[in-house]
């Protein structure tokens, strides 16, 4: 799925897109600034506007949903 979504990212001009995760949440990726792919392969960063960050593991990334999608705030974790 990973793969997937670096294709999509690679498009010319950018189109935004949601990854869906396993439980159902989807994460807006509005421009090619809000994702990032680390090194080790196993997961995806997605930030919001606020610079809220959410740390999405591969194994729980389940579609990727073509076309604007309204941006949702990422929950932060409560202290």
């Amino acid at each position: 799925m990973i793969a997937d979504i670096k294709k999509h990212v690679q498009i010319t001009p950018f189109k935004p897109f949601s990854i869906r995760m396993s439980d159902g949440q989807e994460y807006s990726v509005q421009t090619i600034d809000h994702i990032f792919f680390p090194p080790s392969g196993g997961r995806v960063i997605v930030e919001d506007d606020d610079g809220a960050v959410a740390d999405l593991p591969a194994l729980h990334i389940t579609g990727l949903i073509k076309g604007r999608t309204p941006a949702r705030k990422i929950r932060r974790p409560r202290s």
